[in-house]
């Protein structure tokens, strides 16, 4: 991509600043928003790759698939703590009724 770039030099000739056009500026950040996001995918599955190697290292209980995606559904729910409600004859927490559909 070649870009038609202006140098804005002071009295004495040091180069203050940088001008292009603005249609260069959007593809620029275009293509800078396109890095970021492949940079943010690499740097995820480096992290996550990490954790596996340790998981495998360590001697501790493994976690199941199913407890990984019961987890995972929990952490997207908003927490609901100390809230009555009445099922039946009987008072029950929320969080107690949620947790057994889970």
């Amino acid at each position: 991509m070649k870009i038609a770039l202006q140098y804005v030099n002071d009295s004495n000739g040091k180069t203050q600043s940088v001008q292009l056009p603005f249609t260069d500026w959007e593809k620029l950040m275009t293509k800078l928003k396109k890095y970021e996001q492949t940079l943010k995918i690499k740097s995820d599955l480096t992290e996550a790759f990490e954790q596996v190697a340790q998981l495998k290292k360590s001697k501790g209980r493994k976690q199941t698939l199913k407890e990984f995606l019961r987890l995972g559904s929990c952490l997207h729910e908003p927490k609901l703590t100390k809230t009555k409600m009445v099922r039946g004859d009987t008072n029950q927490s929320l969080e107690t009724s949620l947790r057994k559909k889970i």
